[in-house]
């Protein structure tokens, strides 16, 4: 059976790729239908697109019973995408492949004896891109799409086909997306960040202008309040200080020490620039003189009580010195009188 199947005509990895019958048929006529779109690209499309291709067997179990699980590797020289026929064409080049390398003859069930006939379903066939990354992946026949029982079938269709490079360029667009979203909002959320601080800091100067301008205003009214107050707070300073003739009058009233009147008047004839301080002054002065005058009022008052004590004691004397003449008087008489001893 092996002699009758010619071997895959490819170019580069000539030894490893044998021939294989020209079509899309198995060895035995069955018809092999493309897993995509389209049909099956020459060779010299193939080798174009896809540069050098290489085939080998990853796992080979001819003798396998109930189901295929041979898988064979096409290895290709040019990477990118590749349109649908030249993958078509990759795929049964692998199936062939499998049939030619590593056989697969149905057996008797008896005997368990090759009985001469193969199957054509293929398990999988791996598409490689030069990055020995996977691109292309398919199933040939399997479960009723392919060989019939215990016979080859006549018709064989691939299943399970993924594309697996325009998956991974999907998943690539897909994160470039999510990537270019994530920027965009990050840039967003620093956009809102810069207008949020811009609005902050805009808040904080206008909070900051307001308050400068109520600091203002509180500043204007204690300036109009300390300005409609200037006399009340000049009388108040100036009033701390005592009248220049205060220890002298204090000396009088609290000391009894005597005083000379003209240095007194010569010390209130004294009269300061500031109109302010001279009625101060003024006012002190008075106060001065009320003052004195109640103690000159006082000490007469009570000198005046004690002439009148004075004058009391001396008649009280005066009267006892009479009554003691009189008592003196009438002892005589009455000595004289014998009355007396």
């Amino acid at each position: 059976m092996l002699a009758a199947i010619a071997l895959l005509p490819t170019t580069g990895r000539a030894q490893d790729a044998p021939a294989a019958p020209a079509g899309q048929t198995t060895p035995e006529g069955g018809v092999v239908l493309p897993p995509t779109t389209g049909g099956f690209a020459a060779d010299d499309q193939v080798n174009e697109a896809a540069g050098d291709v290489a085939l080998s067997m990853d796992k080979c179990s001819g003798l396998a019973v109930f189901e295929d699980d041979r898988i064979v590797r096409v290895q290709v020289s040019k990477g990118g995408a590749l349109d649908d026929d030249v993958v078509n064409a990759l795929l049964l080049k692998g199936a062939q492949y499998a049939w030619a390398q590593c056989p697969r003859p149905f057996l008797d069930l008896i005997s368990h004896q090759a009985e001469g006939r193969f199957h054509y379903d293929v398990s999988e066939v791996d598409v490689y891109g030069p990055d020995n990354q996977l691109a292309y992946q398919a199933t040939l026949g399997m479960y009723g799409m392919g060989d019939q029982g215990l016979i080859p079938g006549r018709t064989y269709r691939w299943k399970n086909f993924r594309n697996v490079l325009g998956e991974r360029q999907k998943q690539a667009e897909a994160d470039q997306a999510a990537a270019t979203q994530a920027q965009a909002m990050a840039a967003q959320q620093a956009a809102n960040a810069t207008a949020a601080a811009a609005s902050e800091a805009a808040g904080k100067r206008a909070a900051g202008q307001l308050w400068g301008f109520v600091q203002l205003l509180m500043l204007l009214g204690v300036g109009v309040w300390l300005w409609s107050q200037r006399l009340a707070i000049l009388r108040f300073y100036y009033g701390l200080t005592p009248h220049p003739a205060s220890p002298l009058v204090d000396g009088v009233i609290y000391s009894g020490e005597s005083y000379d009147p003209d240095r007194l008047a010569r010390i209130l004839a004294v009269t300061p620039e500031n109109s302010v301080e001279r009625e101060v002054r003024a006012r002190q002065a008075r106060d001065l003189l009320r003052n004195l005058s109640a103690h000159s009022e006082r000490t007469k008052a009570e000198l005046e009580e004690e002439t009148e004590y004075l004058k009391g004691q001396a008649g009280l004397a005066e009267g006892l010195e009479m009554q003691a003449r009189i008592k003196r008087r009438l002892e005589t008489i009455l000595r004289a009188q014998g009355k007396l001893a």
